[in-house]
């Protein structure tokens, strides 16, 4: 499966992340787990 990294900032902790977006079908996969508080960044909450 084909993915890239982008970098995103965690809304809840601050925490910058680099995150794996996964190219699946029919849309990417965007949501990731942050490493320091472990909360679920959703697509909508990505900076």
């Amino acid at each position: 499966m084909t993915s890239h990294i982008e970098t995103i900032k965690c809304p809840n902790c601050g925490s910058i992340e680099s995150a794996q977006v996964e190219h699946t079908q029919p849309f990417y996969n965007y949501t990731h787990q942050c490493s320091k508080c472990g909360y679920i960044i959703t697509e909508s909450e990505w900076e």
